[in-house]
């Protein structure tokens, strides 16, 4: 064989090495599952479970018998009888291979397997095995897990904690022996003690201690802005009637309540502070109506009020001097130097609505529909039944929800837009609406981003 022809045959063979391992290539990108970047919620439609981004593209969940109805960095799901892992992509990190599975987070779970308990890291990894007659259904929250055993045929709980320098666990006191217990967040956990055959709640620090040695609460939350709401049991007078009410009071840290004019306040009602405000509520009695009305008023974290006027709440009409009824403010995030409110209005079957502070004054954010609105307004024409090409019922509906969750910032989509799920008249599905402003002219509006076309949303 001459020269030429070796460097020919060279060639072709060289070109067959080519093609073989492009069509390997074409193949291998031919079987790779298109995961969903950046998704912000879990989402069900004709009962199947999707992925969802802020784009409104899906990934579907189909081929999996159940998907764990909590959204976050990883969901728990079950295929032939088994549980396993999926990031929120919708990639498999953990083949479900176990016989129970709860929810991972800090990248840590408790698994089952052969009745037995472990606690799996997110490569799927047993780094811890309970003790016998030891259990938990819970998950990591500031690297405490709450714990149960059955002791007696009595059911205690306490906590496990998780050292990252040492990458070890322990009981937290070596006991397992609170009546109640409540993850931790924001530094402290919630437990409960059995007294008198009522359980009451106090606040257990980080080593293990009573946070307060003297005080205990008939309902006990979670510290925001250093002050924590918790409820006492009192004998409260309602039209002429005395009935036993849960009064609400604050408490810093330091055991001290939050006071104004060195009296201890104290309501009927009273939201977490939230950006060093929270919502308080006392019932008022209208002489001229002969009806009870909710009052509402805005604190700050030193009980001064921030509102000039209270808000009133009843399903009886406006009071008589004026002020705003049937206007419940429910929860609140401070955007851009303005307060916006998730509020209840038209009394308890009415409507919600997302409204802004300003001037002492509350304005409604009104709700903008675009173009790309066009094909699920469509499509919420035919769940409503619409057979024309009017999609007027389908906008009517959707810009008055009539169930609201909490707003909230969303560790998925955005660190600075508020967003919030509702509920809309006719088809009874849920979307996620957002707040928007425009800086230059300080206008705000709503807007739906993810339609509300959903049987359930997680996000």
């Amino acid at each position: 064989m001459n020269y030429k022809q070796q460097n020919y045959f060279k060639k072709i063979i060289f070109l067959t090495i080519v093609f073989t391992f492009s069509l390997f290539l074409t193949n291998c990108n031919k079987d790779k599952q298109p995961y969903l970047e950046n998704a912000i919620a879990l989402g069900y439609k004709d009962e199947i479970p999707y992925l969802i981004n802020a784009k409104n593209e899906v990934y579907s969940l189909e081929k999996y018998d159940e998907v764990t109805n909590v959204f976050g960095d990883y969901l728990v799901v079950k295929l032939d009888g088994k549980y396993g892992y999926i990031d929120n992509t919708g990639k498999e990190i953990i083949k479900p291979t176990y016989d129970k599975a709860f929810l991972m987070k800090e990248n840590k779970a408790v698994v089952v397997i052969d009745n037995n308990y472990h606690i799996i890291d997110n490569q799927g990894n047993i780094i811890y095995t309970f003790n016998e007659n030891v259990f938990s259904s819970s998950y990591f929250s500031e690297n405490f897990l709450i714990i149960e055993t059955i002791k007696d045929h009595n059911h205690y709980f306490g906590y496990l904690k998780y050292d990252s320098e040492t990458n070890s666990f322990s009981i937290l006191n070596d006991e397992i022996n609170f009546d109640y217990c409540a993850k931790f967040y924001n530094g402290y956990g919630i437990v409960g003690i059995a007294k008198d055959e009522k359980i009451k709640y106090t606040y257990l620090t980080p080593s293990g201690e009573h946070l307060f040695s003297d005080k205990v609460f008939d309902e006990a939350r979670y510290f925001y802005d250093g002050l924590a709401c918790v409820g006492e049991l009192k004998s409260v007078v309602i039209s002429g009637k005395l009935s036993t009410q849960m009064v609400y009071k604050y408490i810093r840290v330091d055991g001290n309540y939050l006071t104004r004019n060195k009296k201890i306040l104290e309501f009927q009602y009273a939201s977490d502070f939230s950006d060093e405000c929270a919502i308080v509520g006392d019932y008022y009695y209208s002489y001229s109506q002969l009806v009870y009305f909710k009052k509402y008023q805005i604190i700050d974290s030193v009980g001064n009020l921030i509102l000039e006027d209270p808000l009133y709440y009843s399903g009886a009409g406006v009071e008589n001097e004026g002020a705003p009824a049937n206007f419940w403010p429910t929860n609140f995030i401070y955007y851009n130097d303005t307060y916006i409110f998730a509020v209840r209005t038209n009394g308890a079957y009415g409507s919600w609505n997302v409204k802004y502070h300003k001037d002492q004054s509350f304005l409604s954010i009104p709700m903008q529909f675009t173009e790309k609105d066009d094909a699920w307004l469509v499509e919420m024409s035919k769940i409503l039944g619409v057979t024309s090409s009017s999609t007027s019922l389908a906008k009517n509906y959707s810009s008055a929800p009539y169930y609201m969750e909490a707003l909230k910032i969303s560790d998925y989509y955005s660190t600075e837009i508020p967003i919030t799920c509702v509920r809309v008249f006719g088809s009874d599905n849920y979307g996620i609406i957002q707040v928007l402003i425009d800086e230059k002219n300080f206008s705000l509006s709503l807007s739906y981003l993810i339609p509300p076309i959903y049987e359930e949303l997680f996000y």
